[in-house]
């Protein structure tokens, strides 16, 4: 029988050893990997948009993305305004808010973020809720760098409830689909003043679509890595999503965002001194998700409504 010399067997037994080891790693599953991370989710996803709007602002030929992820009582009030036990939180878009001197010498905010899909999906804190004889409807509206119109107004009808709600609103098929890498301006309001637009609570922020080498799975956790924010939300609110997703997560994310509505209210703003940020989210997350469908035939409405 052939036999190795002891040193022979030595190197033979290291190089199978180095071998195993390398096939472990290159097999052992991602979710197992990932589970070494103790970031939650927002703090995954705070941590690439940095390196995201950095190399974002070294586009000269893009303009500066700032917005206004909130509605509040300096914009504009509507009179069936519903508070979350006594607590008047204003019209809010789930956007990433990224504040001056955070990432850039900016004396303004940054209300920007990106997506992978063709017709995305926008999601908003609503406290308002139509009624027989009280307002209706929201208008979207969205602009392409040129300031040019290349979807809406679209009328939305606001959700029939008695509290208020979170909300999704996906870009119809019936419009153009966004372009790879290009930037768009959205603005969606409540129209509680059809004479005097510029009163309605409105937010405003900007999208870009991007693209993936690969088929991306339907994770959100994938999707925070990556700096995307608009499907990070997503897929984190969806009911398939939730199958796998915790409602930590979610709190996570609700408190980034409603943090300065809350902890920093504007003029007007009501919010009970004796509820903390971690009490508030903690309602918010349970209130039921509405998806709000473009009303089929706004011609009618187009001369008290869409100006």
């Amino acid at each position: 029988m052939f036999k190795l010399s002891l040193p022979t067997a030595r190197w033979f037994r290291a190089i199978i050893s180095l071998i195993l080891i390398i096939i472990f790693f290159i097999g052992y599953p991602a979710p197992a990997i990932a589970q070494q991370d103790n970031r939650n989710i927002i703090q995954v996803f705070l941590a690439e948009v940095e390196s995201v709007v950095k190399g974002r602002s070294q586009r000269k030929e893009l303009k500066t993305p700032n917005g206004r992820p909130r509605g509040g009582a300096g914009r504009g009030r509507c009179p069936a305004l519903i508070s979350l036990d006594n607590n008047e939180i204003p019209l809010t878009a789930f956007v990433p808010t990224i504040h001056e001197q955070q990432v850039l010498p900016s004396k303004m905010d940054l209300v920007w973020g990106k997506t992978i899909e063709a017709y995305p999906t926008f999601w908003f804190y609503i406290p308002y809720a139509y009624k027989e004889s009280e307002i209706e409807y929201g208008k979207f509206v969205l602009l392409n760098q040129n300031e040019e119109i290349v979807a809406g107004p679209i009328l939305v009808r606001l959700p029939e409830a008695n509290q208020p709600s979170l909300a999704k609103f996906t870009l119809p098929k019936t419009v153009e689909p966004l372009e790879e890498d290009q930037e768009y301006n959205w603005y969606f309001s409540i129209i509680c003043n059809p004479l005097k637009p510029s009163n309605n609570p409105g937010v405003v922020g900007w999208i870009e679509r991007m693209k993936l080498p690969v088929l991306p799975p339907n994770n959100s956790l994938y999707y925070a890595k990556k700096g995307i924010w608009y499907d990070t939300v997503t897929r984190l609110f969806t009911s398939e999503d939730l199958q796998t997703q915790s409602q930590g997560e979610q709190v996570e994310l609700l408190k980034y965002i409603f943090k300065d509505v809350i902890e920093k209210p504007e003029k007007g703003e009501k919010i009970s001194e004796s509820e903390n940020l971690d009490q508030i989210v903690n309602k918010i997350v349970t209130l039921p998700v509405h998806e709000l469908i473009p009303v089929p035939n706004p011609i009618s409405l187009q001369g008290k409504l869409l100006n």
